[in-house]
């Protein structure tokens, strides 16, 4: 059986250390972070009209995997084209981190800058979000109080 194979390799707690120390071999949230980049999707969903596409920066080896975005490229340049002339209504990006061992994610969900800005001769201190997500980090075994321990088939 599975719970016996995992006995074999020294249990869950071994499986959680192994799964950490490949996390920090090859950092899944930074290929995460980079997929979402690509697609133009760190500062939010454009959520002014249902014709808009979310996908604003594609290239070419990503319209293998997702051929409806084929389609909506020539309606993606038209609408980027207008919502250029107005500031675009955007929503955060909601993602859910099934079987997280750590926290990269949340961590890149809180970033936070900071940039000063002038208006009318005066400046003032604007601190925003790096990122425009929203991360609910889920095991079933959780080892970090940021992590809510749960069965994803109990959603």
């Amino acid at each position: 059986s599975l719970e016996k194979k995992l006995e074999e390799i020294g249990g869950r707690e071994e499986y959680q250390r192994a799964s950490q120390m490949n996390t920090a071999l090859f950092s899944t949230s930074k290929w995460v972070l980079g997929i979402l980049g690509r697609w133009g999707w760190l500062d939010g969903l454009i959520v002014d009209s249902p014709n808009d596409s979310p996908h604003k920066n594609t290239n070419a080896d990503s319209y293998d995997a997702y051929p409806e975005r084929k389609q909506n490229d020539n309606q993606q340049t038209q609408s980027t084209n207008r919502t250029k002339k107005r500031k675009s209504r955007k929503r955060d990006i909601r993602l859910l981190e099934i079987g997280a061992i750590n926290t990269q994610l949340l961590d890149a969900a809180a970033r936070i800058r900071t940039r000063e800005e002038e208006t009318d001769g005066s400046s003032k201190i604007i601190t925003e979000r790096v990122h425009r997500l929203q991360v609910h980090s889920i095991d079933i075994r959780s080892t970090n109080p940021r992590i809510h321990q749960m069965d994803f088939f109990d959603l």
